[in-house]
C-alpha cells in the first residue's frame, strides 16, 4: 500500500489516545476489568502502529518541486555573492554621491 511519506505528515503513534485513556481511567473510576480489555486494544493498536511505520510504502509529495530548485549553495558561494553585492552597493553609492 503507498501512503504519503512520514515527513509530510505527524506522527501516528497512539501516544494521545493512551494518555487518554489512562486519564479516564482514573477520572471515572472505569472497572479493572473494562480497563483491562480496553488495554489489550491499546497494546494491539500500539504494535499495528509500529508494524505499519516499518512496512508501508511512502510517496514524497514535493520529490518534483526539489529536483527543480536550484542546487544548495555552499558557504563560500555565500559569501562570494554577498561581498559582491556589498561591493556594487558601495560603488552605485558613490557615483551618485560624485554626480550629485
Amino acid at each position: 500500500m503507498k501512503r504519503i511519506k512520514r515527513s509530510n505528515l505527524p506522527s501516528k503513534l497512539p501516544v494521545t489516545l493512551t494518555v487518554l485513556t489512562y486519564i479516564c481511567y482514573d477520572l471515572y473510576n472505569i472497572p479493572e476489568w473494562l480497563m483491562g480489555v480496553i488495554g489489550v486494544f491499546i497494546v494491539l493498536y500500539w504494535i499495528t502502529s509500529i508494524i505499519n511505520i516499518f512496512k508501508d510504502e511512502y510517496i514524497d509529495l514535493f520529490s518534483e518541486k526539489e529536483s527543480k530548485k536550484k542546487p544548495k549553495q555552499t558557504f563560500k558561494d555565500k559569501l562570494k555573492e554577498k561581498m559582491q553585492n556589498d561591493w556594487l552597493r558601495r560603488h552605485k553609492s558613490k557615483r551618485l554621491l560624485q554626480s550629485g
